[in-house]
């Protein structure tokens, strides 16, 4: 037995000892033997040096190229070093040396998946499952793929059979779960998320997946327990805590909002990031000296975090300490430049303090950086309106840009108003909790969880038939402007960015607000209380143009809207927009959705 092959066996056999004594002495014979540079490299990938691996395997390439399996390895190593870029290079040369490296076109396609691009990660992938189509993880990471693309049938087909063919993987029974969850199947998520549960029970995300399929059904409190056990599993986990006391919160339970954070923050007084995170629920309620006092803490150990800064900007803004808060939005936005929330944050508190030519500027360079992000393109228009920007009256059109119009009824409906009894009685059952969220912006209300339009009900179905009629209306009377924010993203092809029901009662209210990661927002009337309709008052009606800003004289009402059951109101997602509130002892049922463009 040659060197090579002892080293070999070695190697197999886990004796790093002996297999780098071999290959050394090859080496210094030979410097440029390439399996034994090949060897040598998997050796230092097992002992975790991936950069001396990474240079085997190129010294072994550089003696022989055509080498399909070497090159895989650099590219694992790669990987593992962080440098997706060159070890999609190397996946690419792999496959193109050997088209039936299986595991080359799974690899490549995760890299396409981390980065967001799904097309190439479909077609890897795709590719992948072809090559060998009774390998579950491929079929597991096309199905969450597929989720992304928004094609949830064959997202569910795929994760059906990556679980299917992996039946003892607590991963793809989680991940199938992911899967049927933004499909809208509450029931099936659950089961999913359960069985990988009952392969590992300690496994956090997979609790807090089960939260969110009890919350869709309805089941609040098993809802709550989920969240509640993800904590204990891993108390550092913000997510989880921010999760649970959403659910505290909306079940009423108002005693015990933000316990939990406060209970691991007593155990883990240093993590920063879970201080952060209790920091923003303050915030959220309105206590922003107690935030402060949090954030204090948070920036003597991370000085320089964006996030942290951008907190303690809007506690600062908050008090109306506008000077100081403009101090720390200026160094959160240095140090955070890719944060679309921390121009708009910046933007919010030049406003507040009067400074609208500096609000117009940051919220000019933020489109810049983020031309797609309605929040920035709505403050920019309050500053345009401000500071006597002309352009302002093109680009935020309250008059003519806002249509309302009446959806027809579904086959088998006299009229859409009977249609909206049928709409109406479903709806209610949805309506589980027993307060508002805490971070959406209705007051005196509930609001449906998860993506509405993904609900298999036919009365839903039916009605989302209806909607894309009146949309794809809206949409072909834009006019071609590709110089508006608005018309020039106009395209026949659109689809959901979200889609949720919401129930205000006696006193209730939307704040107002606009829709971020919308281009379309919306507001369909399922069914409305009779003080909508009382002359000269404006009890519950849509209201445009007003901020959230509290500036006072400053503000306008541009344009206001009567709601009328079937009636469907659509308008940019940057327009600021609210709700009057009104008094009666009916409710006042919407459904409201945002649009993009395909």
């Amino acid at each position: 037995m040659n060197q090579l092959q002892q080293a070999l066996r070695a190697l197999q056999a886990g004796d790093q000892a002996t297999a780098s004594t071999l290959l050394s002495r090859i080496l210094a014979q030979a410097p440029g033997q390439p399996d034994a540079l090949q060897m040598m490299g998997v050796l230092y990938r097992q002992k975790g040096e991936l950069t001396l691996a990474a240079d085997c395997f190129r010294r072994s390439l550089s003696a022989l190229p055509k080498q399909p399996m070497v090159l895989m390895n650099l590219a694992g190593t790669l990987t593992a070093m962080g440098d997706d870029v060159q070890a999609a290079v190397c996946y690419e040369r792999t496959v193109s040396l050997d088209p039936m490296l299986a595991d080359a076109y799974y690899n490549l396609g995760l890299i396409h998946y981390r980065h967001r691009r799904w097309d190439e990660a479909n077609r890897s992938l795709s590719e992948a499952v072809r090559l060998q189509p009774n390998n579950g993880k491929p079929h597991e990471a096309l199905g969450l793929v597929f989720r992304e693309m928004n094609l949830h049938e064959r997202a569910v087909e795929q994760a059906t059979f990556g679980a299917r063919l992996q039946p003892q993987s607590k991963t793809a029974h989680h991940n199938l779960g992911q899967v049927l969850l933004a499909a809208g199947d509450f029931e099936g998520a659950a089961g999913a998320y359960e069985k990988s549960l009952s392969l590992n029970p300690s496994v956090a995300a997979s609790w807090i997946g089960l939260g969110h399929a009890c919350r869709g059904m309805g089941r609040i409190d098993l809802s709550r327990r989920a969240y509640h056990r993800a904590t204990e599993l891993e108390p550092a986990n913000a997510d989880a805590h921010r999760l649970l006391n959403e659910m505290v919160w909306q079940t009423g339970d108002h005693d015990n909002y933000l316990v939990s954070f406060r209970q691991a923050l007593s155990s883990k007084a240093t993590d920063p990031r879970l201080r952060l995170s209790y920091a923003n629920e303050l915030l959220k309620i309105r206590q922003p000296d107690e935030a402060r006092k949090e954030l204090e803490l948070v920036l003597r150990s991370v000085p320089d975090d964006g996030a942290a800064l951008d907190a303690m900007a809007r506690a600062r803004s908050a008090t109306g300490e506008f000077d100081a808060a403009c101090g720390f939005h200026a160094r959160a936005l240095d140090h955070a430049p890719g944060d679309s929330m921390v121009v708009r944050n910046y933007a919010e508190t030049l406003l507040k303090a009067l400074a609208h030519q500096p609000a117009y500027d940051v919220t000019r360079l933020g489109r810049e950086r983020f031309p797609l992000e309605q929040g920035v393109l709505a403050l920019h228009t309050t500053a345009q309106r401000l500071v006597g920007d002309e352009a302002y009256a093109r680009i935020a059109d309250y008059a003519a840009v806002p249509k309302v119009m009446i959806v027809e009824p579904p086959a088998g409906y006299a009229d859409i108003e009977t249609f909206c009894i049928d709409l109406k009685a479903y709806l209610e059952t949805l309506h589980a909790t027993k307060a508002h969220p805490t971070d959406q912006t209705l007051r005196g209300g509930t609001q449906t969880f998860g993506a509405l339009f993904q609900d298999k009900s036919p009365v839903i179905q039916h009605f989302v038939v209806q909607l894309r009629k009146a949309i794809a209306d809206y949409i072909r009377d834009m006019p071609d402007d590709p110089a508006h924010p608005l018309f020039r993203r106009k395209g026949w092809d659109f689809d959901f960015s979200g889609s949720w029901s919401v129930r205000l009662s006696s006193g209730g209210f939307h704040t107002n607000h606009f829709h971020p990661m919308g281009w379309i927002s919306s507001a369909f009337y399922v069914t409305v209380p009779d003080v909508v309709s009382v002359n000269g008052r404006h009890d519950g009606w849509l209201k445009m143009g007003e901020t959230n800003l509290e500036l006072g004289a400053r503000e306008v009402i541009h344009r206001q809207i009567q709601p009328k059951v079937g009636h469907l109101a659509l308008f940019p997602s940057y327009f600021w927009h609210g709700t009057v509130p009104f008094e009666s002892s009916a409710p006042r049922i919407t459904i409201a959705f945002d649009v993009v463009p395909k």
